[in-house]
């Protein structure tokens, strides 16, 4: 078992079918632990009057690129 420090979910061995998407997971603990989300939103524009916080869209983004999404509508070569 491994300790927890940002988000909660335990790891653990089984032998039941998961997604394949589960180390995205890992990757938000690791950026979440390196405080890469909390420097996103002191070096960044906080949002005008009520919206989402720098880190919030760049999150998103980091996740959906590595868990294999593309951005934007680009033609594949």
């Amino acid at each position: 078992m491994v300790k927890q420090t940002a988000l909660l979910f335990k790891l653990e061995k089984t032998k039941n079918l998961i997604t394949p998407l589960a180390g995205l997971s890992l990757l938000g603990e690791f950026t979440a632990g390196l405080g890469i989300l909390n420097a996103l939103d002191k070096y960044l524009p906080a949002p005008g009057g009520v919206g989402y916080r720098a880190s919030e869209h760049v999150f998103a983004l980091i996740l959906m690129l590595n868990e294999g999404g593309k951005k934007g509508c680009q033609k594949d070569s």
